[in-house]
């Protein structure tokens, strides 16, 4: 889980920007909890007023299919990084994937990057252990 963002999030230092595909992405969450349970948290975390979900409109689209052009992206993962450009204030777009963060090293705008969740202090940005 995003912990530290939620918190973050919650005490208004941040918002979380997502792409509406995450929507179907985020099925099942690895807590155990039966699925029904499972429907309402992630229900609950993306109806929260400091998520702010990017729809998967014809901008996102052409813009998705430019990186997959110009960049190799895969279509989803171009999507994510689409609705990330064109969502204002949003300066990064964190992914472990080490393929979707080399492909969009070289994206011309200085004022966002695709990098792995860190915090500016450098620390890492979620605990995974949970």
């Amino acid at each position: 889980m995003l912990r530290q963002a939620v918190e973050r999030a919650e005490a208004r230092e941040l918002e979380i920007a997502v792409c509406a595909l995450c929507l179907c992405e985020v099925a099942t969450l690895k807590t155990g909890d039966p699925a029904d349970d499972q429907e309402h948290l992630i229900r609950d975390f993306f109806e929260q007023p400091w998520v702010i979900v990017r729809q998967l409109d014809s901008f996102v689209g052409a813009k998705a299919r430019e990186l997959v052009r110009q960049h190799g992206l895969k279509g989803r993962d171009a999507a994510h990084v689409a609705a990330a450009l064109l969502t204002p204030r949003t300066g990064e777009l964190w992914t472990y994937d080490k393929e979707v963060r080399s492909k969009c090293s070289t994206l011309a705008r200085e004022d966002f990057r695709v990098c792995e969740p860190r915090w500016k202090d450098d620390q890492p940005a979620l605990d995974l252990d949970d």
